[in-house]
């Protein structure tokens, strides 16, 4: 990670100086020798400025300053630490204070050059912030600055699928794993897609698929048991979820989910259990609530009012809630 954050400390400088190919996610390619040329001018360069910044530090105090400042910011997130996501771009925003009132003081001295440079600054923040106000635009730049990036083509699925734009986020998840075919998160994003329209059977392919990749993607079982379950396949819903519950036992939909299943086979006793401790992990989930205390009302368990009376503070125009709050009543 050192070796590739040498590069990127120095992409930051660039982009200080010439803020053009701004982009969530920025292409870096991993360096695993110093003999990287792309490394070792990165090295000449940071080493320049820090020999430049230690020489001149009587003569221009401030900038040797910030200079220092600069990297020491840098350092838990541009060091040897590993890191996810190799270059991200607010990472510089707090060490890049010195440079913002250095060009500041220029700017001052040299009025029309400064406020010519100003006023490109601001078209290009105002250009900036159009495209971070909306989530599908902002990947979509992304994708031009690196058509390449497998995980812009899957977060651009995912703001396509959040508006309901099925056919275009199908194009953009298939090209996703068309750049990484082992990528976990876009067969899942395509199978929500074909669930969505209406195609289960290839949605319980796609999340097949996702899983055999990433078997802890609980979101994928959880959606895939729910297939299971409309389509009658019960035993496998049951399989899924119990598979989730294994991987994150603090996942309390899978607990209503197996809850409503015994529920629905006449076990109580063990809906029961399932529901107590879907309301322990989520407390605002209304149905959880109400089924518990449809149950507790079976058996004649006075707890059934607390729980209906939390239905209905959680939704109040639940009308069952409000019914069956009556009947315990009488």
């Amino acid at each position: 990670n050192l070796l590739t954050q040498f590069k990127v400390i120095c992409l930051y400088i660039k982009l200080l100086f010439i803020p053009k190919g701004l982009t969530i996610e920025h292409a870096v390619t991993e360096s695993y020798t110093i003999f990287d040329p792309f490394v070792m001018l990165s090295l000449i360069c940071l080493a320049s400025i820090i020999i430049l910044a230690v020489k001149f530090r009587a003569r221009f105090k401030m900038a040797s300053f910030f200079t220092a400042w600069f990297f020491i910011i840098l350092l838990p997130t541009s060091s040897v630490m590993p890191l996810y996501v190799l270059m991200n771009e607010h990472r510089v925003y707090l060490a890049s204070i010195g440079f913002c009132i250095i060009i500041a003081m220029a700017i001052s001295r040299f009025r029309v050059v400064g406020i010519f440079i100003l006023i490109v600054l601001s078209a290009l923040s105002i250009h900036r912030n159009m495209a971070w106000q909306d989530e599908s635009r902002l990947w979509k730049e992304a994708i031009k600055i690196n058509p390449g990036s497998s995980i812009s083509h899957n977060n651009l699925g995912v703001s396509l699928t959040k508006k309901s734009k099925f056919e275009e986020a199908e194009e953009v998840f298939k090209k996703a794993i068309s750049l990484k075919p082992n990528y976990a998160n876009a067969y899942g994003g395509l199978g929500f897609v074909y669930e969505s329209t209406g195609r289960e059977d290839d949605a319980i392919e796609k999340y097949k698929k996702a899983i055999e990749i990433d078997p802890h993607m609980i979101e994928a079982r959880f959606l895939l048991g729910q297939i299971y379950e409309r389509k009658g396949m019960i035993e496998e819903a049951v399989r899924e979820y119990e598979a989730g519950l294994k991987i994150n036992p603090f996942y309390g939909s899978f607990y209503f989910k197996l809850g409503q299943i015994y529920q629905n086979k006449g076990m109580n006793k063990e809906a029961e259990k399932y529901f107590a401790k879907c309301v322990e992990l989520d407390p605002r989930n209304h149905k959880a609530h109400y089924n518990l205390g449809i149950l507790y009302g079976q058996k004649g368990d006075g707890r059934a009012i607390n729980h209906f009376k939390a239905a209905i503070m959680l939704k109040p125009d639940f009308s069952e809630a409000h019914y069956n709050l009556a009947i315990s009543y009488a």
